[in-house]
C-alpha cells in the first residue's frame, strides 16, 4: 500500500509541498554556468512557451523576487563578474546576453526579454509600470556591462564569461 501517504497518518503527505515553482527551476538551469547549450535551449523554450501563454508570469515573479543585484563593480583589471545567485531569473537572462556565444540561445533570450518588456500585453492584475521601474532600477546597469567593462570569470564554477 501507500503506507499512510493520503490518510493523514503522518505519512509522506504530511510533508509540506515543495516550495519551488517552474520559474525557480528554470532560473537554476539558466544561472548555472555548467548548463550546456541543450539544457539552456530547453529551459528557454519552456520559458518562452510559458510567456506566450501569460507574459505577466515573469513580471510578477521578478517583482516578488527579494534579490536586488548590486550595481556592477569592476575589479582592478576592469573586469565585472556576474553573481552566482540562483534566485534571480532576470539576472541569469542578462548574463546569457552578456556571455553566451551560441546564436540560438541569444535569439531565444532576446525573445524572452521582448515578451517580458512588452507592456502592451499587460492585463488587469499586471503592474507593467512597476515591473519596468524595477527592471530599469535593477538590471539596466547589468545590460550595459559588456559595453563598459570586460566580463570575466574568477574560477570555472563562477557565473561569468570565460576570460
Amino acid at each position: 500500500g501507500l503506507g499512510g501517504a493520503f490518510d493523514g497518518s503522518g505519512g509522506p503527505s504530511s510533508l509540506s509541498p515543495p516550495r519551488h515553482n517552474l520559474l525557480e527551476l528554470l532560473t537554476a538551469i539558466l544561472s548555472d554556468g555548467r548548463s550546456d547549450v541543450a539544457e539552456k535551449d530547453a529551459a528557454l523554450e519552456i520559458l518562452a512557451a510559458t510567456l506566450l501563454y501569460d507574459p505577466s508570469l515573469l513580471r510578477r515573479h521578478a517583482l516578488e523576487c527579494d534579490h536586488r543585484p548590486d550595481r556592477p563593480q569592476p575589479d582592478e583589471e576592469g573586469r565585472v563578474y556576474f553573481s552566482t545567485d540562483h534566485r534571480d531569473l532576470l539576472l541569469a537572462l542578462v548574463r546569457i546576453l552578456a556571455c553566451d556565444k551560441d546564436t540560438g540561445i541569444l535569439l531565444q533570450t532576446c525573445e524572452v526579454f521582448k515578451m517580458a518588456l512588452d507592456t502592451e500585453t499587460a492585463e488587469g492584475g499586471d503592474r507593467p509600470s512597476q515591473f519596468l521601474a524595477a527592471f530599469y532600477d535593477r538590471y539596466v546597469y547589468w545590460l550595459v556591462v559588456p559595453f563598459q567593462y570586460w566580463v570575466g570569470a574568477r574560477k570555472p564554477g563562477d557565473i561569468g564569461c570565460s576570460p
